[in-house]
Protein backbone atom coordinates (compact mmCIF):
# COMPACT_ATOMS: atom_id res chain seq x y z
CA UNK A 1 0.00 0.00 0.00
CA UNK A 2 3.07 2.33 0.80
CA UNK A 3 4.39 1.61 -2.64
CA UNK A 4 0.71 2.80 -4.23
CA UNK A 5 0.58 6.11 -2.31
CA UNK A 6 4.43 7.10 -3.38
CA UNK A 7 4.07 5.78 -6.85
CA UNK A 8 0.73 7.91 -6.78
CA UNK A 9 2.72 11.23 -5.43
CA UNK A 10 5.17 10.77 -7.69
CA UNK A 11 2.52 10.83 -10.70
CA UNK A 12 0.53 13.95 -9.35
CA UNK A 13 3.67 15.84 -8.87
CA UNK A 14 5.42 14.97 -12.84
CA UNK A 15 1.85 15.91 -13.98
CA UNK A 16 1.32 18.93 -12.53
CA UNK A 17 4.84 20.13 -12.94
CA UNK A 18 4.02 19.95 -16.80
CA UNK A 19 0.30 21.52 -17.06
CA UNK A 20 -0.24 25.25 -16.20
CA UNK A 21 -0.73 25.87 -12.46
CA UNK A 22 -3.15 29.24 -12.74
CA UNK A 23 -5.19 31.80 -14.62
CA UNK A 24 -3.21 34.25 -16.80
CA UNK A 25 -4.35 37.34 -14.99
CA UNK A 26 -4.67 39.14 -18.54
CA UNK A 27 -6.47 37.63 -21.46
CA UNK A 28 -3.82 37.85 -24.87
CA UNK A 29 -6.31 39.85 -26.75
CA UNK A 30 -6.31 42.26 -24.15
CA UNK A 31 -5.62 46.08 -25.13
CA UNK A 32 -4.64 48.87 -22.73
CA UNK A 33 -6.43 52.22 -23.28
CA UNK A 34 -4.23 55.38 -23.35
CA UNK A 35 -3.24 56.78 -20.51
CA UNK A 36 -2.55 60.21 -18.83
CA UNK A 37 1.57 60.58 -18.82
CA UNK A 38 3.19 62.50 -16.48
CA UNK A 39 7.01 63.18 -16.11
CA UNK A 40 9.05 61.75 -14.09
CA UNK A 41 9.86 65.17 -12.76
CA UNK A 42 6.82 66.16 -11.33
CA UNK A 43 6.75 66.38 -7.71
CA UNK A 44 5.64 68.12 -4.41
CA UNK A 45 7.63 70.58 -2.83
CA UNK A 46 7.36 72.97 0.08
CA UNK A 47 7.39 76.88 -1.23
CA UNK A 48 7.42 80.02 0.51
CA UNK A 49 3.08 80.11 -0.54
CA UNK A 50 2.96 76.83 1.05
CA UNK A 51 3.02 73.19 -0.58
CA UNK A 52 3.25 73.23 -4.08
CA UNK A 53 2.63 70.53 -6.67
CA UNK A 54 4.40 70.59 -10.08
CA UNK A 55 2.74 68.26 -12.13
CA UNK A 56 4.40 67.72 -15.48
CA UNK A 57 2.07 66.51 -18.46
CA UNK A 58 3.56 64.86 -21.14
CA UNK A 59 0.56 63.08 -22.51
CA UNK A 60 -3.33 63.67 -23.03
CA UNK A 61 -5.47 60.95 -24.75
CA UNK A 62 -8.59 62.71 -24.38
CA UNK A 63 -10.24 66.10 -22.96
CA UNK A 64 -11.02 65.16 -19.36
CA UNK A 65 -10.63 66.52 -15.99
CA UNK A 66 -7.23 66.04 -14.06
CA UNK A 67 -8.42 66.03 -9.95
CA UNK A 68 -5.62 66.45 -6.89
CA UNK A 69 -6.45 65.33 -3.55
CA UNK A 70 -4.75 67.08 -0.56
CA UNK A 71 -4.01 64.67 2.62
CA UNK A 72 -2.45 65.63 5.69
CA UNK A 73 0.06 63.91 7.85
CA UNK A 74 -3.18 62.46 9.13
CA UNK A 75 -4.36 61.11 6.55
CA UNK A 76 -7.60 63.40 6.25
CA UNK A 77 -8.65 64.68 2.90
CA UNK A 78 -7.88 68.54 3.40
CA UNK A 79 -8.34 70.07 -0.15
CA UNK A 80 -9.62 69.41 -3.56
CA UNK A 81 -9.16 71.03 -6.77
CA UNK A 82 -8.99 69.86 -10.79
CA UNK A 83 -7.90 70.95 -13.89
CA UNK A 84 -9.05 70.66 -17.41
CA UNK A 85 -6.89 68.55 -19.83
CA UNK A 86 -6.58 68.69 -23.54
CA UNK A 87 -4.90 66.62 -26.01
CA UNK A 88 -1.67 68.12 -27.13
CA UNK A 89 2.05 67.29 -28.65
CA UNK A 90 3.60 69.52 -26.34
CA UNK A 91 4.47 68.79 -22.45
CA UNK A 92 2.55 71.31 -20.40
CA UNK A 93 3.55 72.47 -16.53
CA UNK A 94 0.96 73.28 -14.06
CA UNK A 95 1.65 73.89 -10.54
CA UNK A 96 -0.81 73.72 -7.93
CA UNK A 97 -0.84 74.97 -4.14
CA UNK A 98 -2.61 73.59 -0.98
CA UNK A 99 -4.62 76.35 -0.37
CA UNK A 100 -3.55 79.39 2.04
CA UNK A 101 -6.54 78.51 4.73
CA UNK A 102 -4.57 74.77 5.08
CA UNK A 103 -1.82 75.13 8.10
CA UNK A 104 0.88 72.96 6.83
CA UNK A 105 1.39 71.21 10.19
CA UNK A 106 5.13 68.74 10.15
CA UNK A 107 4.64 65.37 8.71
CA UNK A 108 4.51 63.34 5.69
CA UNK A 109 1.94 65.14 3.22
CA UNK A 110 0.34 63.52 0.14
CA UNK A 111 -1.33 64.67 -3.01
CA UNK A 112 -3.01 61.94 -5.43
CA UNK A 113 -3.71 62.47 -8.73
CA UNK A 114 -6.16 61.08 -10.59
CA UNK A 115 -7.70 60.86 -14.25
CA UNK A 116 -10.73 59.05 -15.65
CA UNK A 117 -11.87 57.45 -12.08
CA UNK A 118 -8.06 56.64 -11.72
CA UNK A 119 -4.99 57.22 -9.43
CA UNK A 120 -2.52 58.47 -11.81
CA UNK A 121 0.41 59.25 -9.60
CA UNK A 122 0.71 59.72 -5.70
CA UNK A 123 3.57 62.44 -4.66
CA UNK A 124 4.27 62.97 -1.39
CA UNK A 125 6.23 65.48 1.20
CA UNK A 126 8.95 65.15 2.77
Amino acid sequence: MRRVWLLLALTCTALSSCTFTYTPPVPRSYELAPTLRLSGASDLTRQPEGLRLRLIVVEVPEADWLAVQWFDPRNDEVASESVWLEPDTTATSYDLFLPDTITVVPGQWRAVVSYQGRIVRQLSFP
